[in-house]
């Protein structure tokens, strides 16, 4: 006990010097070290991305944001535009197959397009669709809920799968 308690002042003597500490890399070196972490991470889930489309057979384009989308069923509705409110039928899962959301558990998904609120990869995606369409969309983390999630059921870094049905476009009005 009488060691313990010696440990805990030489401790704190120790790490209450008075003498700055020089920082392990300055802010240039941290920048540069964190866009190549970046680079990497982006790489890997590109990788990770194409081997899973292509066991699953799914002809997908990608979008030079890194998205991947398939038209499955063509609608006949109208092209999306920026600031159309479009009403979804939806599931969401991870690639594991892990159901996170769905209309059925959650109710339709309406959002006016580029206005924020939802995933940026939606927002990006809806702009190829028209209404009617059934659609798949796989955002990497990065064109979803980032290094953090969504603090419910998508859990950090995660790609996510959108199956979806749109079933209303309703445009903008002009003046």
């Amino acid at each position: 006990m009488k060691y313990s308690a010696f440990l805990v002042v030489v401790f704190l003597l120790v790490g209450c010097s008075s003498e700055p500490q020089k920082p392990v890399m300055d802010r240039k070196e941290l920048r540069e070290f964190l866009v190549e972490a970046n680079k990497a991470q982006v790489g890997y889930d590109t990788a990770r991305l194409v081997s899973f489309i292509r066991i699953n057979r799914w002809e997908m384009e990608q979008t030079r944001s890194g998205l991947w989308y398939q038209i499955i069923n063509k609608g006949d509705g109208p092209l999306i535009k920026e600031g159309d409110v479009v009403t979804l039928d939806f599931t969401v899962h991870l690639l594991d197959g892990r159901l996170c959301y769905s209309t059925y558990q959650d109710g339709p998904k309406i959002f006016k397009v580029s206005r924020g609120g939802v995933e940026s990869g939606l927002e990006e995606a809806m702009l190829f669709f028209h209404g009617g369409d059934s659609v798949r969309i796989i955002m990497p983390q990065f064109r979803a809920h980032h290094l953090l999630g969504d603090g419910l059921k998508i859990p950090p870094l995660a790609t996510i799968i959108y199956h979806m049905r749109i079933v209303e476009v309703v445009s903008k009005k002009k003046n």
